[in-house]
């Protein structure tokens, strides 16, 4: 990584790139997927039953909207709430009200 810019450490999936971001003001490190099909951020929520790993409690941030919806990714269904939070790539580039999808199935 060039030390006078910004980089990600991206790992190779399958067919997909999977690396860090720090959710909310507690920094909380998330492995997300990098999907550059998507123009959303997906998180796996604390109510999510059928999530593997880590699970993010979005309860801290604000909840943008109150009616559940679904997002389709491929063969994927998730069903989930838009939330609104801090979300960082690092301690130094952040965005204070970054909106992202908490999955709860």
């Amino acid at each position: 990584m060039d030390t006078d810019g910004f980089g990600v450490n991206l790992t190779p999936g399958m067919l997909m790139w999977v690396g860090p971001v720090m959710m909310g003001k507690n920094f909380d490190q998330m492995k997300v997927v990098y999907d550059t099909g998507s123009d959303w951020l997906t998180v796996q929520g604390k109510k999510c039953t059928n999530c593997k790993g880590k699970l993010f409690d979005g309860s801290a941030g604000r909840q943008v909207e109150t009616t559940q919806s679904n997002r389709a990714y491929g063969s994927a269904s998730l069903d989930g709430y838009v939330y609104e939070d801090k979300v960082c790539l690092d301690e130094r580039s952040c965005v204070s009200k970054f909106k992202y999808f908490l999955i709860e199935q």
